[in-house]
């Protein structure tokens, strides 16, 4: 049976929604970004589109300056033609399940494109429900302020250059900073700090009626081992539990210590999937 992709548009939100309510818990960043923003804003850096069979959806991805596919891995060939034709050589990581992202790479890097591969990861989905362990109270723990801005962006761009191997300040400095501060206005950054400066942070980059995503977790070198990151990320935890059902992250598949370090806070795995970066042409 043929497939159809298109963009999709301001008032099918709610189609949209329903179909990745399905899955709420893997889809919980594209949930939340068409809540806080609807289909098509810029801060997207991309746009929405839907692939049908027979009316139906089968699949829905975000293409742009990031890719994010889900549903039927029927739905990459065509979400791939989609992203060659508006968004050649935009991608710079393309996130999905396994078959999906392979199909969607393959058909995406095909001549006239020319990104350059960076490397393929695999992640893993983790989800919390309640946190475990002695809890350990951390006093400085509360949400950053706004005159905090260029030091949360420092650190973040620190923690993204450390798991990716680039830096999105040199890639995009204004529109970096602008994306944090934009964060931290909409009170989803936590920070503690001590006399050194900003000690741990984490970020809940999308929120849904159900569940919150977490990124960006740091913990400042000279204070790892002490038990303040694990507790810090509890306090963090324990507060946003009081307004989700579900905490969500996504983790390195092959970084034991810091799978080990969201398991001792009460994380488990829930889904795995490939993470593929890309960085632009060189000429």
């Amino acid at each position: 049976m043929k497939t159809e992709a298109r963009q999709l548009v301001t008032g099918e939100e709610g189609a949209a929604l329903d179909f990745l309510n399905l899955q709420p818990l893997k889809n919980v960043t594209l949930i939340g970004f068409i809540h806080d923003r609807g289909l098509e804003s810029p801060a997207h850096r991309g746009a929405f589109y839907g692939c049908f069979r027979a009316g139906r959806f089968i699949g829905l991805a975000l293409i742009g300056h990031h890719v994010v596919l889900c549903g039927s891995h029927d739905a990459a060939p065509a979400f791939a033609e989609l992203a060659r034709l508006h968004h050649r050589d935009e991608p710079r990581m393309v996130i999905g399940e396994e078959t999906a992202v392979k199909i969607f790479c393959d058909r995406l890097t095909q001549p006239p494109c020319q990104l350059n591969l960076h490397r393929t990861e695999s992640h893993l989905l983790c989800a919390l429900t309640e946190p475990q362990g002695e809890l350990r109270e951390v006093p400085a723990l509360r949400l950053a302020r706004p005159d905090e801005v260029d030091e949360v962006a420092q650190i973040h761009a620190r923690a993204y250059l450390d798991q990716a191997g680039v830096d999105p300040i040199k890639q995009d400095p204004l529109g970096f900073r602008q994306r944090t501060l934009d964060r931290i206005q909409q009170g989803r950054v936590w920070v503690a700090r001590d006399r050194q400066g900003i000690s741990f942070k984490a970020d809940a980059v999308s929120e849904t009626d159900r569940a919150v995503y977490l990124e960006g977790v740091w913990t400042r070198p000279d204070v790892r081992g002490t038990g303040l990151g694990s507790a810090a990320l509890g306090g963090v935890c324990q507060r946003l539990l009081r307004r989700y059902q579900t905490i969500c992250l996504m983790v390195d598949a092959e970084a034991r210590h810091t799978i080990s370090f969201y398991q001792r806070v009460g994380f488990a795995p829930l889904a795995s999937f490939s993470v593929v970066r890309y960085l632009p042409s060189r000429n």
